[in-house]
């Protein structure tokens, strides 16, 4: 199964690692939780593939590469 993927952030232009549960039905966008990225509660919520809020921003995506698990 499918855990995580590589993205890239078309409006931002940046490649990030994300859990594939933060992606809409369609993998066209990414949720993008409202907590710091250095915060301990995003690592958590990264790592724990936390389902994303109501209030999280969403960002359009296109997803490059999924994988099963991440090492960090």
């Amino acid at each position: 199964m499918n855990k995580f993927c590589i993205v890239h952030f078309t409006d931002e232009d940046k490649v990030e690692a994300v859990p594939a549960i933060w992606l809409n039905k369609e993998k066209t966008f990414c949720t993008w939780p409202n907590y710091p990225t250095w915060s301990a509660k995003f690592r958590q919520a990264f790592e724990l593939e936390e389902s994303p809020k109501r209030d999280w921003a969403e960002y359009p995506v296109r997803v490059m590469q999924y994988y099963g698990k991440l090492f960090f």
